[in-house]
């Protein structure tokens, strides 16, 4: 009984030992890449569910993203940086903060037909004809670890690529 016991567990050991000493780990970078991935089919499906556009703002510097609504992309920033707007007006517009862990070194987006964004902050808009602009969102880890989000102006769902030569949209 115990050899039967014993060949159980060494069996055991062997498949399941491989999947804890892989070195493909996941990195912050994929996971950080895979939530904004997320964010953005929620944009690109909620502007034609809606009938709204949609504009995903990037915060290079400090790594954040959120979204806001509005039919015109000048209308909605206006309401948000308004000191008079009231305070129910900016929460109507301004919605789904998304934070880069501190392990993201650089975000660099690239909107297409334009140089690449390394600081300041950028703008995606996304619009109820179902279609947007198409931009690349890098993301570099500390762990070395480069994702990018490829967002193509005509399909539903972003591209998430661990090759950065393709990482250009368009």
């Amino acid at each position: 009984e115990l050899v039967v016991v014993m060949g159980l567990l060494s069996l055991l050991l062997f498949t399941v030992m491989p999947r804890f000493l892989r070195s493909d780990r996941i990195t912050d970078a994929d996971q950080a890449v895979r939530r904004l991935a997320a964010l953005v089919s929620q944009l690109k499906e909620e502007a034609v569910l809606n009938g709204r556009s949609y504009v995903l703002h990037v915060d290079v510097d400090g790594g954040r993203f959120w979204t806001t609504i509005g039919s015109d992309p000048w209308e909605t920033r206006g309401a948000i940086a308004a000191d008079s707007a009231p305070a129910a007006s900016r929460r109507d517009h301004a919605r789904a903060v998304l934070q880069l862990p501190k392990s993201i070194l650089r975000v660099t987006v690239r909107v297409l037909y334009a140089g690449p964004i390394d600081t300041g902050s950028a703008e995606i808009h996304f619009f109820p004809q179902g279609y947007s602009y198409g931009a690349s969102i890098l993301l570099e880890g500390r762990d070395g670890g480069i994702r990018c989000l490829r967002i193509e102006p005509f399909l539903g769902a972003p591209v998430i690529l661990k090759d950065v030569q393709n990482c250009v949209s368009g």
